[in-house]
């Protein structure tokens, strides 16, 4: 049995996480900003979070719900 996974993404997380990479001096070593999975649509959705539910409580108040998620589709340095 698989498991089934939820995507999620914040333009305040995704920055944040940006910002925080520059205060540590780790921007350089960890290039992979952008996470992407293929959704249920057979679509590449860019995701800050994954969970195991759909009723997921993010940190985040501009967090928006991109459904299931059929599996990972790569880590990169720069926006596709």
């Amino acid at each position: 049995m698989s498991t089934t996974y939820f995507g999620w993404f914040s333009q305040n997380q995704f920055d944040g996480n940006l910002e925080f990479k520059k205060q540590l001096g780790i921007s350089n070593q960890n290039k992979f900003h952008y996470i992407y999975y293929i959704d249920e649509n057979d679509k590449i959705v860019q995701v800050t979070e994954v969970s195991k539910t759909s009723q997921y409580n993010s940190q985040f108040t501009d967090v928006q719900y991109l459904g299931k998620l059929k599996k990972f589709y790569k880590a990169s340095d720069k926006p596709l």
